[in-house]
């Protein structure tokens, strides 16, 4: 929702909205250390974070600025704890301006992604991820399908089932 000068508001459709592609191995960035750890490894939500507040503001938001924020101003990311929190999630968004809300079940997901909504999934051991837990860009629904953006295997970016994503939650401890 916009509000314009006087009273009038504009609702814009979300789904008007594309996000940009960014790689957390991406050589700008993957090199930078936060704590203990490089972001190449670490960074997949400041990467999710930085793709979806881009879609939404319509502003270009990199990894960078998100992992800077998060490092530097909360406890939520490669701090006592290899990669970022579920809260760090929720503190980003709030950071640019926005709100952030668990989905709790299959029908609150789907609904989010038939609504426009960007999700910004913790999945576990997968295509996407080995061990522990990692973060996907999910947007737009289409037949039981949402467009996956991953920002460390691009060759994953694509139409997915979402009972194959629901399937697959995070087992990391910080999700």
């Amino acid at each position: 929702q916009m509000r314009g000068l006087g009273t009038t508001t504009l609702n814009v459709a979300k789904s008007y909205y594309n996000a940009p592609y960014y790689s957390q191995l991406d050589p700008r960035w993957s090199g930078i250390r936060y704590g203990a750890w490089n972001f190449g490894p670490s960074g997949c939500v400041p990467t999710s974070m930085a793709m979806i507040l881009s879609g939404i503001s319509g502003s270009t938001v990199s990894p960078v600025q998100v992992a800077n924020y998060l490092h530097y101003n909360t406890l939520e990311y490669n701090r006592n704890f290899f990669g970022t929190s579920s809260r760090g999630i929720v503190m980003a968004a709030r950071n640019w301006g926005y709100s952030a809300s668990a989905l709790n079940s299959y029908g609150e997901f789907e609904t989010a992604l038939k609504q426009g909504y960007y999700v910004a999934a913790g999945v576990g051991p997968s295509r996407y991820v080995l061990s522990g837990g990692h973060e996907i860009v999910l947007k737009g629904y289409q037949n039981g399908m949402t467009y996956v953006l991953d920002p460390y295997n691009p060759n994953n970016n694509g139409w997915t089932s979402l009972a194959y994503i629901w399937s697959i939650p995070s087992t990391d401890p910080i999700d």
